[in-house]
């Protein structure tokens, strides 16, 4: 699960820095097209050459989009074949996750009296941020947004589609 989604936010980064870079690239063609570019047969040859890279840049970010859904239906059709081990381990986080969270509420409500040294405290602290983290992946993975995910890549393929059909 960790390399998964270290790969996730991996395509994140990458299709988010994709989408900003694609429109400043895009921007900047146009402008070096309009100060350069007098004639009439350069200009159109320049907007198609333009045209080109917007349509070249969207392959490249809807590519890391597909990789992105691939890896995370990759997670998930590992875990149907997966061990015993790796749901006994998500079970025991779930339920350690929770009574850690019982224990500290019965700390603040004052239904459970303990003396706790600083060193305890912080110790506790840390297990329960470390319980946080795993929970918010073990969620994520159960019911992470894979349906989003799909409507988000249709709505991709439809955006491309349309592009390289001339905005039919």
């Amino acid at each position: 699960m960790a390399g998964g989604a270290f790969i996730g936010k991996l395509g994140e980064f990458f299709g988010s820095a994709a989408s900003a870079g694609v429109s400043n690239v895009v921007d900047s063609v146009g402008e070096t097209i309009d100060r350069f570019v007098h004639t009439g047969e350069e200009k159109a040859e320049a907007s198609l050459a333009k045209k080109e890279l917007e349509l070249k840049f969207k392959q490249m970010e809807q590519d890391l989009r597909v990789a992105y859904m691939n890896d995370r239906q990759g997670a998930r059709a590992m875990y149907a074949h997966d061990s015993v081990s790796q749901k006994v381990l998500t079970v025991i986080f779930t339920v350690g996750f929770f009574a850690l969270t019982g224990f500290l509420l019965g700390l603040l409500f004052k239904a459970i009296e303990i003396e706790l040294s600083s060193f305890t405290s912080l110790f506790i602290g840390s297990v329960f941020g470390a319980f946080a983290t795993i929970m918010t992946q073990i969620v994520s993975f159960y019911f992470g947004s894979s349906q989003t995910g799909e409507n988000q890549a249709e709505k991709m393929t439809d955006a491309f589609n349309k592009a390289s059909n001339g905005g039919e």
